[in-house]
């Protein structure tokens, strides 16, 4: 079974977390998760333009979790540990 997600934050440490999805998914010979893009609330162009590279989709903010449907998991790709608790508190109000 293929697990939807999405990586909250576009960061380095996001996208870290999208090379691990990709890693887990080449060593188990299948797809474990079904990468479907990445949202953050304040992607700095750059870093926008690195998700470009890797072809990974800019999907909006992180509201757009919430209107996700309750299969799709997301996994918190924030290094700033205040940044990623309250990132983490709002999308446990989700």
């Amino acid at each position: 079974m293929t697990v939807d997600l999405v990586v909250v934050g576009c960061g380095g440490h996001g996208r870290e977390v999208v090379t691990i999805v990709r890693a887990v998914n080449e060593a188990a010979g299948r797809p474990v998760w079904r990468l479907r893009g990445v949202v953050d609330d304040r992607p700095g162009e750059v870093n926008l333009k690195r998700l470009q590279r890797l072809d990974v989709p800019f999907l909006g903010g992180v509201d757009h979790l919430r209107d996700a449907p309750p299969d799709v998991h997301h996994v918190i790709g924030i290094g700033d540990p205040r940044v990623r608790r309250a990132v983490g508190r709002r999308l446990n109000g989700y």
